[in-house]
Formats: structure tokens, C-alpha cells, sequence
């Protein structure tokens, strides 16, 4: 089988992606063959230079083309957030199977249209592609486990500076308060706190901008919908009883890709930070070989075959960097499309990606009315 990929969207995101389906081939795995059929973007000497840097066979200016082509049958949309509905909708409407980013869309009515659109023999995946780092897959395994025994309190964040400057203040981003803002943008700590823990049932939240980008201290409490929405921390309550702390922020100077999840349970703990993202450090109090003079976290390298993907990469110690995410994401897409994999390694859905959308509705709402807010569920 050969499955036809169109990328809508040139960014970044569209090197990543390709990147990672062109490094399937030598895992050994057995897999489908990809072929890349087609870029689309608004600009069509944008779509053709990025044509001919990725080796897509074509280029075109017209989304609508690329998903009508009958040689592509996935469709992958790494276009703008406020981009995200209309291709994703008419992609699966044609039958073709979709990989969109995150945020899914710019709101949860968006995104629950999305999730409708979705029918039942098409594959429709949001990007959370941390989901595939090993050493969080092994985090889930041991929070599922019990090895935490029960899970108290969670602390996630994902610190930022690439927008501390007013230089860098530049983009869609900051020209579309809605849809750049940084609640959905950094919608990844949102989705791990789901995936490992527990859902959120209310939030009470709040949102900065940076006023003054060239000032010692420019931030001030944000208006959603108004302003730039660079920084916000949120207090969670989740179904369970247990609460979480979540804070994200793009102008956190000197913070490059410092996103932190450290859960806390009844019998232990576990801490990752992504710019160590091979280790997991593990704490267990019930622990009968541990001694006691070196208790406390024990950093875990999750680089054994025996661990999470490790198997189809290097040498034990020979670590993994963040581009293997996308690789480990493709897997899992190409293994539901052809029926193979189990459920627990599925990637996240439109339904996840809808999640996300109700959480960061939920936490912009309760900012604006500076009280707690209830998260729409179902």
C-alpha cells in the first residue's frame, strides 16, 4: 500500500512533518509507503520553493486541488490556527484521512463541528505529538500502573521567551489576538494533563500581555479576544478531587523550550522537563530496595529497548530529540489507517483536540470574568 500525503501550510511544521514520514522507511517497521504528492499555500511561490526543498511532486496555490487530488489520501494541515477548520472539514468530507495541528481550532464551537465532520472510516488526528515522547509513554505507564498510588496534585508548564522582545512581536500571532493567543498555543499541557492524569471540571485563570516589550516589567493583566495573550497561569480542579497548576508564558526570558510536568501521588512522584526530555525522574516512598540515605528521585534514561519506541532506534544511552516525536506520531497515524497498533497507542483525536478547545475556552472565560468557570463536557 501507498498512501499519497498534501501538506497545507509551508512553516516550520511542514519541514517537521515531512522530516518524520521520510524517516520511516529505515525503522524496519512494517509500514505503508508514503509519497509526497503535493504543497499548498496561499502564496504559490511560496508552495513551489517549498515543493522543491521537501521533494513534493507538486505545488499549488488552491488547497481545494490538493485535497481533491485522488492521489493523496492524507492530508496534513499545518496551515495558521484560524486555517485549521475549513480544509480539515472538506479533506474528510472527500474521504482522505487528516493530521491537523494543534490547537484544532481557534474555539470548542470550531472544533466541535470539526469533530462531527469526522466519519468513521477516516482517520482524524489532532498533533499532540507529546504524547510520543518515550520517557512520558513511560510516565503514563507507571501513573496507570498505580505505581504513584493516588495521584494529589499536578503541576504542568511550558515556558517560552521568543516573544520578549518587540522585535520579535511580528506575525499572525500578534495581528490575531484570538487565534495566536498563548492559552491554545501552549494546548499541550492541556492535553498531557487529560492523557496522564484526569479532565479538568473547573478553572479559575488569569491572563497577561506584554504591554511593553521594551520595559524592565511590562506585563499587565490581559482583556481575551483584545489583547495579546502572552502569559497565563490557571488553577485547576479535576474530576478525580486532585488539582493542577498550569502555566505557560512566550515571553519568559531566557526560557527556551522549558515545558515541566511533575505529578505528585500518594505512594511517589515523577518529574520530565523537556529540555532533558530523555529522563524521567522517579520518586517512589514505598520502595523496600531504596535506601534511605539516597532517597528521592532517581533519574530514569529511557533509552533500553525494553522502554517506550525505544526498540526500532539506537544503541541503550544513544538518546532521542524532539523531531522523533513526529516519527513516533506517524507510526501510530499509518498503523490506525491500515487497522494495526493497539488503542492505548493511537494518537490524539478530534475528539482530544475538542477537549483542548472547551479547556482553553474554559480558561479564557474565566480570565475575562476573573472567576471560577465550569469546562463543558460530553
Amino acid at each position: 500500500m501507498t498512501l499519497g500525503i498534501a501538506l497545507i501550510g509551508t512553516g516550520w511544521m511542514a519541514r517537521a512533518h515531512t522530516h518524520a514520514v521520510r524517516a520511516l522507511p529505515d525503522l524496519g517497521l512494517d509500514l505503508p509507503d508514503v509519497r509526497l504528492v503535493t504543497v499548498a499555500s496561499r502564496d504559490k511561490a511560496r508552495a513551489g520553493w517549498a515543493a522543491d526543498r521537501l521533494g513534493y511532486q507538486h505545488a499549488t496555490d488552491d488547497w481545494r486541488a490538493a485535497i481533491d487530488d485522488p492521489g493523496v489520501d492524507i492530508v496534513v494541515n499545518v496551515a495558521a490556527n484560524e486555517s485549521h477548520a475549513q480544509p480539515s472539514i472538506a479533506a474528510l468530507s472527500a474521504g482522505k484521512h487528516v493530521v491537523c495541528e494543534k490547537p484544532l481550532a481557534i474555539d470548542a464551537t470550531t472544533a466541535a463541528t470539526m469533530a462531527a465532520a469526522v466519519p468513521s472510516d477516516s482517520v482524524a488526528v489532532c498533533g499532540y505529538n507529546y504524547r510520543f515522547v518515550p520517557a512520558l509513554r513511560l510516565a503514563r505507564d507507571l501513573i496507570k500502573e498505580g505505581r504513584l498510588g493516588t495521584i494529589r496534585h499536578v503541576r504542568l508548564s511550558y515556558l517560552q521567551d521568543w516573544a520578549a522582545t518587540a522585535a520579535a512581536r511580528d506575525g499572525w500571532k500578534f495581528t490575531d489576538p484570538v487565534a495566536g493567543n498563548s492559552v491554545a498555543d501552549y494546548s499541550h499541557i492541556i492535553d498531557l494533563l487529560c492523557w496522564l492524569v484526569d479532565e479538568p471540571t473547573r478553572v479559575c485563570a488569569s491572563i497577561a500581555t506584554l504591554a511593553e516589550p521594551e520595559a524592565p516589567a511590562g506585563l499587565r493583566r490581559a482583556e481575551p479576544g483584545t489583547d495579546h495573550e502572552d502569559w497565563y497561569a490557571a488553577l485547576v480542579e479535576l474530576t478525580s478531587g486532585a488539582t493542577a497548576v498550569l502555566e505557560a508564558s512566550r515571553v519568559a526570558t531566557a526560557s527556551k523550550g522549558r515545558q515541566l510536568v511533575e505529578i505528585f501521588g500518594s505512594e511517589g512522584s515523577l518529574r520530565w522537563d523537556m529540555e532533558d526530555m530523555n529522563r524521567l525522574h522517579v520518586a517512589q516512598t514505598r520502595d523496600d530496595e531504596q535506601d534511605p540515605r539516597t532517597a528521592g528521585p532517581r533519574a530514569v534514561l529511557v533509552t533500553e529497548p525494553c522502554q517506550p519506541f525505544m526498540e526500532a532506534w539506537w544503541a541503550p544511552g544513544h538518546i532521542l530529540g524532539w523531531e522523533h516525536t513526529l516519527v513516533h506520531q506517524w507510526i501510530a497515524v499509518l498503523n490506525q489507517i491500515t487497522g494495526q497498533g493497539s488503542t492505548d497507542d493511537r494518537a490524539a483525536s478530534f475528539i482530544d483536540g475538542l477537549r483542548a478547545c472547551r479547556i482553553t475556552d474554559a480558561i479564557r472565560r474565566s480570565a475575562a470574568d476573573e472567576a471560577w468557570c465550569s469546562i463543558e463536557r460530553g
